[in-house]
């Protein structure tokens, strides 16, 4: 890039690097991002390089670039030996290899927020599906909720037994899901925000468990103090560096850990336009200089309570071959601003994307958290009459 912003260089490196780039630039720095799909809108944050076989293709691509400040977002968490690859050339901002090895560990993480009095699900060996109860077959390595399977023999539901080093069987809790979004510094860590998350919108194109969306919540489902402690709990135990975020079920008045994220995580840059802050600086600074963004210096977002905003990902139902970025942003222009587009992730011209694959991300604003995915429906509805009319 011919321009560096104040903070310099940093690669951005994962299945997606859209947000955590725009993030960057909000904090001053210049991001050169890595990813599976380099869309269109990623190409103008800045310069991009794209991995057509994501993860196995970053390996090559690791020494095409002068050793610089690194970051890792989703899908890197899976890969704890290419994340220390890459740190071998490149000084990382983030968990370490052998503590993402640790936190990414289903066992290690029940036993830890067990023992400190937190609510976990129960777990059972992937080799070994539990006779009785309702449970969720998940792979030990997947993002976005792909590849989850139900278990749960009353109901006649048997999901097949596997390699215990590749998948495992977690007890199902019934409620609503959350994401909260931490800073950590390897000792502590400060609550950002919480969102409320959307499983598997058929509205949308989803099936299954994928991930479909997110929100941000005026009611919070207990106390800030609780989910407080789910985080300084995971940072002191695990030695968590900068941003990462747990996935909560709300059930019967307790939070209930379901995973953790120990990255830039897609709830970010919701809490980030509440807070008209980049979440990327303050990863930055914690990875730096161990500063978290404590209540006197995390940015004021009182201007912006009155406001919610949600985004969701539209998945294809038919296979589809490029999406024009502009049409689409002219089709959704109320509410549009140039830090701030209604939509995002859109295809570069002439990708193919596959049934039940992401085509974009959706995004809307409200006074009131209840509307939001009535907004977001109507968005959904408009794209996809526009994409059937011209049959891309």
């Amino acid at each position: 890039m011919d321009r560096v912003g104040p903070g310099g260089h940093l690669l951005i490196v994962g299945a997606s690097g859209r947000a955590a780039a725009r993030s960057a630039v909000r904090g001053r720095w210049s991001p050169i991002i890595v990813d599976a799909f380099a869309d269109a809108d990623t190409a103008r944050i800045g310069t991009t390089h794209r991995i057509p076989e994501f993860p196995d293709g970053l390996v090559r691509l690791r020494d095409a670039f002068p050793p610089t400040e690194w970051m890792y977002v989703g899908g890197m968490e899976n890969t704890p030996p290419l994340v220390a690859w890459w740190n071998a050339r490149h000084r990382l901002r983030g968990t370490a290899p052998e503590d993402l090895a640790r936190v990414r560990d289903p066992w290690q993480v029940e036993r830890c927020l067990r023992e400190a009095g937190l609510a976990v699900p129960r777990l059972c060996d992937g080799a070994s599906p539990p006779e009785s109860g309702r449970y969720l077959r998940k792979p030990r390595r997947s993002g976005g909720g792909l590849g989850i399977l139900v278990h749960s023999p009353e109901a006649g539901i048997q999901a097949p037994a596997g390699d215990p080093d590749l998948c495992y069987f977690q007890e199902r809790i019934a409620g609503r899901s959350y994401a909260a979004i931490y800073v950590a510094n390897g000792r502590d860590a400060a609550l950002l925000g919480l969102t409320r998350q959307w499983i598997g919108r058929t509205a949308w194109g989803a099936s299954g468990y994928q991930y479909s969306g997110s929100r941000t919540v005026d009611r919070w489902p207990c106390s800030e103090d609780h989910i407080n402690a789910v985080g300084k709990q995971l940072a002191k135990s695990f030695r968590l560096q900068g941003v990462f975020g747990v996935d909560l079920i709300a059930h019967r008045g307790r939070m209930f850990v379901v995973e953790v994220n120990p990255r830039y995580t897609a709830s970010c840059e919701l809490l980030e336009r509440r807070m008209s802050a980049s979440v990327v600086a303050m990863h930055m600074d914690a990875c730096r200089n161990s500063n978290l963004p404590t209540s006197e210096r995390r940015p004021d977002e009182s201007h912006r309570r009155q406001y919610h905003f949600g985004k969701a990902v539209l998945y294809a139902r038919s296979t589809l071959s490029g999406v024009p970025a502009d049409p689409v942003n002219r089709l959704l222009k109320q509410g549009a601003s140039r830090d701030w587009p209604p939509s995002a992730d859109i295809p570069a011209e002439g990708s193919y994307v596959a049934v039940g694959h992401p085509i974009l991300t959706l995004f809307a604003a409200a006074r009131n958290a209840a509307r939001i995915r009535a907004r977001l429906d109507r968005r959904a509805n408009r794209v996809e009459q526009w994409l059937r009319r011209v049959g891309t």
